[in-house]
């Protein structure tokens, strides 16, 4: 098989697998949902919406389970951009991708069913812990610090990331501590319909042009397919459920955003340099810390930039049909 014909096998696998398999099985469970008072929950504008969209991501680490499968079947793959090779950004296989996505989406759905919006923010959680009560928020954040550790664990069994001058530990606790960093950050931002997926899928994108700009550096031209790649293989969950965000025919929720999060940080963080993860973790960290001072969603507002891009594709509340509403 060519090399371009091979490409282009890949993509249409990662599409039917990640993308169509995910948006059709999602298509009908928010139907399902939608009809039970337990998912339904209100947004900003007091709307009733189902709360499930965040399914898209076990169903994509369904998908990307295939894909691994069809690595086996087809061994003239094992060699080529994304489907295999041991030197790749995948290149420790579909697994770990699909069960540290599968923990943080579980984790984040335990605070959906069971949290009760009392303790809210990393200072909340531990107040509350202070007072003999472990909420189901600090699980959650607990939790998928531990699962971005071992995910940062898993990764570097396949690297060569780390150099000589660098402490192995220091760099796979920076490496987590990022990932789970994003991960709430992202989560942070889902206030709003659309927010939190665009800035998610703003991250992806940034991760991807870092690839390129890597791959310009060394002279891996070879690499560019498989980066174009990768990103398809990212940013397609986070596309099926852009739409139903962005009409309000769906929320995120934790077991949504957070592992949007989480995978758009890992993305980043493991393509960056020693110096560049530093950064990054310092960026996440001092976005983490604000969150606990002052409103993103009061800042966006503040920005017409920032406000124009926020409201972008989402419907105009002020024009809802309410009594449609209660149909619905």
């Amino acid at each position: 098989m060519s090399y371009g014909l091979l490409i282009a096998v890949e993509l249409l696998a990662i599409i039917v697998c990640c993308g169509v398999l995910p948006a059709v099985v999602l298509h009908f469970l928010m139907k399902a949902f939608a009809r039970r008072s337990a998912f339904l929950v209100k947004n900003y504008v007091g709307r009733a919406v189902p709360l499930g969209l965040g399914f898209v991501w076990p169903l994509w680490g369904i998908g990307a389970l295939l894909l691994a499968l069809m690595v086996r079947l087809f061994p003239d793959a094992q060699y080529e951009p994304l489907l295999g090779g041991p030197a790749r950004l995948l290149g420790g296989g579909f697994l770990g991708w699909a069960i540290a996505i599968g923990a943080v989406f579980a984790f984040g759905l335990i605070d959906d069913l069971g949290g009760a919006g009392i303790s809210k923010g990393f200072k909340g959680h531990l107040k509350a812990l202070g007072h003999g009560k472990l909420t189901t928020g600090m699980i959650k954040l607990i939790g998928i610090g531990i699962t971005a550790l071992l995910f940062s664990r898993y990764y570097f069994m396949y690297s060569v990331w780390v150099g000589a001058h660098a402490s192995w530990l220091i760099a796979l606790c920076l490496l987590g501590a990022a990932i789970a960093l994003n991960a709430n950050f992202v989560n942070l931002c889902d206030l709003r319909p659309g927010r939190a997926s665009k800035v998610a899928a703003l991250m992806l994108v940034i991760g991807f042009f870092i690839g390129v700009i890597k791959s310009f550096a060394i002279g891996a031209y070879y690499n560019l397919p498989n980066l174009l790649l990768q990103l398809v293989f990212f940013l397609l969950p986070v596309l099926v459920t852009l739409r139903y965000d962005l009409r309000e025919r769906g929320m995120l929720g934790d077991a949504g955003a957070n592992p949007a999060g989480f995978i758009a940080g890992a993305y980043i963080a493991i393509q960056l340099s020693w110096v560049g993860l530093v950064i990054f973790f310092l960026i996440m960290l001092a976005l983490n810390l604000l969150s606990e001072k002052f409103s993103f969603s009061r800042v966006i507002e503040k920005n017409s930039l920032l406000l124009r891009l926020d409201q972008m594709g989402r419907i105009n509340t002020g024009e809802i049909d309410r009594k449609k509403e209660t149909a619905d």
